[in-house]
C-alpha cells in the first residue's frame, strides 16, 4: 500500500511487526 506523506499521526500494530522480515525497511517507512 502507498500513502501520501504525513497521512497518519499514529501507527498501531499488534504483533504484526513480529512477522515482518525486514524491520529496518518497515521502520524507515514508518518515519
Amino acid at each position: 500500500m502507498v500513502f501520501e506523506e504525513n497521512s497518519f499521526d499514529v501507527i498501531y500494530t499488534r504483533d504484526t511487526i513480529l512477522h515482518i522480515a525486514d524491520k529496518e525497511e518497515l521502520f524507515r517507512k514508518f518515519h
